[in-house]
């Protein structure tokens, strides 16, 4: 899919982000078995444009007025970014105890905390 056609894609890039954090909880919670965990099956194109518009994301925490200068495209995928920040925080919950996040489901934390 080109870039052109993901960067329309509000909804696909908001189910990239949501993907891409859980991978990345469940990848920080594994710990010294983090090669047990596979990465989500998603498309490299959507995936790039995530890591892109994450990039951009922390730029504009350094320099907010970068903000103002974006194209509507960007400003679109970091709407998506942050819906998709929404969707993971609705499916996940943090530890108190260290910080991790953890699916609603699980009892416990990797630390061992109850959730």
């Amino acid at each position: 899919m080109p870039v052109l056609e993901v960067s329309r894609d509000i909804a696909g890039l908001a189910e990239c982000a949501a993907a891409l954090l859980d991978y990345e909880a469940r990848r920080s919670n594994a710990g010294k078995r983090s090669e047990m965990v596979q990465p989500p099956p998603l498309s490299s194109a959507h995936l790039g444009w995530v890591k892109y518009l994450l990039d951009v994301e922390r730029m504009i925490e350094k320099s907010p007025a970068l903000a103002a200068r974006l194209p509507a495209d960007v400003m679109q995928g970091l709407t998506a970014i942050a819906a998709g920040r929404q969707q993971f925080r609705r499916e996940h919950k943090q530890c108190q105890h260290c910080g991790r996040w953890a699916s609603i489901y699980a009892p416990r934390c990797a630390c061992g905390e109850k959730l």
